[in-house]
């Protein structure tokens, strides 16, 4: 009598879950599925339009901020909090001075000064990012190094003064990735970053600005 008793309440055990799931009670729990930007190494395009102020020794030369930058940035985004790519940059700088006397090669020269430079950098950049791959905004803090091609022209009227060089050129910057849909491919950036070149030319001792950008982002995977 024992044993049947036994041997009922283990088969009621068991089929309790039948049961309960017949008359709609039992719902099991659904596996959970991260987001393909969480799991695999995807990868992502940005291209933003950028504002700089000039800093330091570089605004001896020019010390109005120039609006007319672009850089494009392309990364690995790995499955975890960092990101590796290469960006590339321009941005031009002028500032015209009211006409004066100046000396060139021993004569006195009525003429407009017209101070431009141009830097186009190229650089190896990584991301630490303060949110997951798949989050909608996403916080990161950014390194980057490599050199940069700068064009130097001080025009006096028709004349001019040029140098042409290449030399180091770093970052770091500060920025927000905002994602348009939690899956989606499109979104937006936007960035504050402070820019140092090495280069050294008359007024200029280095290039070194702060700045602004906001950008398009495309990420597949």
């Amino acid at each position: 009598m024992k044993k049947a008793l036994i041997l009922s309440g283990l088969l009621a055990t068991l089929l309790a879950p039948l049961t309960l799931r017949a008359q709609g009670y039992y719902q099991p729990t659904p596996p959970t599925v991260t987001s393909p930007f969480d799991r695999y190494t995807t990868y992502q395009v940005t291209a933003r339009y950028s504002a700089a102020l000039p800093l330091g020794d570089f605004k001896n030369y020019i010390d109005r901020a120039s609006v007319r930058g672009a850089t494009v940035t392309g990364e690995w985004v790995f499955p975890n909090r960092f990101s590796a790519g290469a960006q590339v940059g321009y941005q031009y700088f002028e500032q015209r001075l009211p006409r004066q006397i100046y000396q060139i090669s021993g004569s006195d020269v009525s003429a407009v000064q017209t101070r431009t430079f141009t830097t186009t950098p190229v650089m190896i950049i990584g991301k630490y990012h303060l949110a997951n791959s798949s989050a909608a905004l996403r916080p990161y803090v950014q390194v980057g190094a490599g050199g940069s091609l700068n064009n130097y022209t001080n025009y006096f009227g028709s004349l001019s003064d040029t140098k042409n060089g290449f030399a180091f050129a770093g970052n770091v910057a500060v920025g927000t990735r905002f994602m348009f849909g939690r899956q989606g491919n499109f979104g937006a950036d936007v960035q504050v970053s402070y820019n140092y070149g090495s280069f050294n030319y008359d007024y200029m001792k280095n290039y070194s600005t702060v700045n602004a950008s906001v950008g398009l982002v495309y990420r597949w995977w």
